[in-house]
């Protein structure tokens, strides 16, 4: 390896993955979105920590392409434990008609982010 190269620790995409990336470079973007609905008091604290462990627990969850100078295809880089602190919107004084609309407003500016 040259010493002008930066060094990184990853892993082969597998050929799902692979597929994926290529897609979404070419100009299809990919998303999952997913709705959580809680009846009741909701406990941001414990919802959280909650969330911090899952991630800790699956890699894949903290799992990240990086492509590296003069290489076609990125590596699986494994990032840290950490978690992005939780989004909060708070939609009770919304009418139901304006809500979808909001929500959907809400949406873009958060998949406008980089996920990563």
């Amino acid at each position: 390896m040259s010493a002008n190269l930066p060094s990184s620790e990853g892993f082969r995409l597998s050929s799902q993955q692979e597929h994926l990336w290529l897609l979404e470079r070419n100009g299809l973007p990919l998303e999952a979105r997913g709705t959580l609905v809680i009846d009741g008091e909701l406990e941001p604290e414990l919802l959280q920590e909650a969330l911090r462990r899952i991630v800790e627990r699956h890699e894949i969850l903290r799992t990240g392409f990086q492509l590296l100078p003069g290489v076609a295809v990125p590596l699986q880089v494994i990032a840290g434990d950490t978690v992005r602190p939780l989004a909060r919107h708070d939609l009770c004084g919304v009418e139901p008609g304006a809500r979808e609309a909001r929500l959907a407003g809400i949406w873009r500016g958060l998949t406008a982010e980089p996920f990563v």
